[in-house]
């Protein structure tokens, strides 16, 4: 099992079709996004005091209302990259194991027909 999750990871790590990366570390596979970025923290809201201006509490609201804009925007951008990763990681080994069941499928089929000369 451990041989075929290599095997899977390194193609993962050498095929350049892939958008994300893949690093193994201590057996522990890591995937992280290349094509997309977390978007910056604005200051917090907690700071507001009831002495601070209504402008200044209004204009915390709206970054953090574009933050959270933002921040839906990263998660879509992520669940689809690595959506397509997967897909492509799945395809990928299912064109590898179709191509060694064709391979063994033929190598019984000549035994056997060699068997029956």
């Amino acid at each position: 099992m451990i041989k075929y999750a290599v095997a899977l990871l390194t193609l993962l790590c050498a095929a350049p079709a892939f958008a994300g990366e893949v690093s193994i570390t201590n057996n522990q596979a890591v995937w992280k996004s290349t094509q997309c970025a977390a978007p910056a923290i604005p200051p917090l809201l907690s700071g507001v005091g009831s002495e601070d201006a209504a402008s200044d509490v209004n204009s915390r609201v709206v970054q953090y209302n574009v933050y959270i804009t933002q921040v839906q925007a990263y998660m879509n951008c992520m669940s689809g990259e690595a959506q397509a990763d997967a897909n492509q990681a799945s395809a990928m080994i299912i064109s590898a194991a179709q191509e060694q069941i064709t391979g063994a499928k033929l190598r019984a089929d000549a035994l056997g027909a060699s068997l029956k000369k």
